[in-house]
């Protein structure tokens, strides 16, 4: 199995030319956010929105990835609405001290 991942992250308006290469063929998303900033609650569902619903994917294309800075904070945190009303699964919950291996 060949899998190739495009970081499309950073700046929306800066990468949207190279959309449509990062859709063609694609078959899933990887969304990874911080649910510990409010502002990335609201990005990650516009990302959604521009990809997984723009491409006409099904939920089970979409894995969701908590991106946790502090280890002690509670590990399991809510989907944002729109991706919950989606019916996309619970995330996986990744914190700092986790990232050796989640790598």
């Amino acid at each position: 199995m060949t899998v190739e991942l495009w970081d499309a992250s950073g700046d929306a308006q800066k990468f949207q030319k190279c959309w449509p290469a990062i859709k063609q063929d694609a078959v899933g998303v990887i969304l990874v956010y911080n649910p510990e900033k409010e502002k990335q609650e609201q990005e990650i569902e516009q990302w959604f929105g521009w990809f997984p619903r723009a491409m006409n994917m099904s939920p089970s294309q979409v894995l969701v990835v908590q991106s946790l800075r502090r280890s002690d904070m509670p590990a399991k945190r809510p989907l944002p609405a729109k991706l919950a009303n989606a019916g996309v699964a619970q995330p996986l919950t990744v914190t700092t001290d986790d990232l050796v291996s989640a790598r």
